[in-house]
């Protein structure tokens, strides 16, 4: 994502006198257009990868700076510098490349409201929208419209959750706000993702004493459990997020993160520590690292080939949705019990049990995503 600060004001250098005539747009630019209406601010690498693939590599920046240049610019460039000190250049659309996406997808996303972004939002969005560029790639190469994708993905500004609860502190209402970096509706699956991209900043919060912080992982698994699971009242079961989202398409969130290390704290204590407080409501929390995510998701879409058919067996056996649901409980409910064990060991020091504690088998993570994808097509 790094650039040099050569190549930064060589984009920002004043256009040419043949760049300020009025630009003829291609298909391609209006394609370019919707997936910065949808990602909002992608580096040009990822422009390239999307719009330019296979194409030189002097294409794609000779192209953006056209569409940034001239009385009616489509497109601006967004230099910033990357906590590691390194300068980086984003690519977003202007009001007239809105336009234009509208034109070509009408639900393209609108423009956001919360301009301009800070150097720290555009560095975590790119690396998010790594995510982004994995599904549409794929979307792409199989020549499909946008009105055709098996996702919906929407970006940071267009997925805020609003809601209200009691807060029996204060003995009042209280005004709650949840922000996904990113939302993914898997169409077909009827599934939504709250994806929360974690870059090792942050702490867990599962191990220290008292309440964690603002940000740490464990205060977003429980805002989310109360908005996805909790009643909104004792009368009835219905929830904040059945309330925002009347379809009750089930709810997953899926923590990108850095390591494997954070990948299987995260996934020990949704075992061990986390229960859904409310059974009718189907809630999946999961744990991927940056490398693990592209393609579990585009599986998920069914945009690969090992995911495009729900059924599994030989010889056109396939499994019945009470088998899937077997499955997906037998598994949860042997990693509950291994993990309650673990847990006992840990807070009885004095019980001397630790050569009988058992360990998670070493493909636990592979078979917990299985059991969650199972679990949406059994749903």
């Amino acid at each position: 994502m790094g650039v040099t600060s050569e190549e930064v004001e060589k984009q920002a250098s004043s256009p040419k006198e043949s760049e300020r005539r009025p630009v003829v747009l291609t298909p391609r630019d209006r394609e370019l257009f919707v997936h910065l209406a949808i990602a909002r601010y992608l580096s040009l690498e990822q422009v390239g990868r999307l719009v330019f693939p296979g194409k030189t590599d002097s294409i794609a920046p000779r192209r953006l700076r056209r569409l940034a240049s001239g009385k009616y610019p489509y497109v601006r460039r967004l230099p910033f510098r990357t906590k590691a000190g390194d300068m980086a250049l984003a690519w977003s659309l202007r009001p007239l490349g809105y336009t234009a996406a509208h034109n070509l997808f009408d639900a393209s996303p609108e423009q956001p409201t919360h301009d301009p972004p800070s150097a720290e939002f555009l560095e975590h969005d790119v690396w998010l929208n790594e995510l982004y560029v994995a599904l549409a790639v794929v979307a792409k190469r199989k020549k499909l419209s946008f009105d055709r994708w098996p996702f919906r993905w929407l970006p940071s500004d267009s997925a805020r959750l609003p809601w209200t609860e009691f807060d029996r502190d204060a003995s009042s209402l209280a005004s709650r706000l949840i922000c996904p970096d990113a939302t993914l509706e898997l169409l077909h699956a009827k599934r939504r993702v709250f994806i929360e991209l974690e870059t090792g900043t942050h702490t867990l919060g599962f191990n220290r004493e008292g309440a964690p912080g603002r940000n740490a992982t464990k205060t977003k698994i429980e805002r989310y459990t109360r908005f996805v699971v909790m009643p909104t009242t004792t009368l009835a079961n219905g929830t904040f997020y059945t309330q925002t989202f009347p379809d009750a398409w089930p709810a997953e969130l899926l923590f990108v993160v850095p390591s494997a290390a954070r990948r299987d704290a995260i996934a020990e204590f949704v075992a061990s520590s986390w229960r859904p407080p409310n059974e009718s409501v189907q809630f999946v929390i999961r744990a991927l690292t940056n490398d693990e995510a592209p393609l579990d998701l585009c599986r998920a879409a069914q945009l690969s080939a090992e995911a495009a058919s729900p059924r599994i067996g030989t010889a056109g056996e396939g499994l019945t949705p009470a088998e899937i649901r077997t499955i997906y409980e037998f598994y949860n409910g042997a990693i509950a019990a291994i993990a309650a064990v673990r847990q006992l060991a840990k807070s009885n020091p004095e019980l001397a049990v630790k050569d009988a504690v058992p360990e998670y088998p070493s493909n636990h993570h592979v078979m917990k995503q299985l059991c969650a994808r199972l679990g949406g097509v059994g749903r």
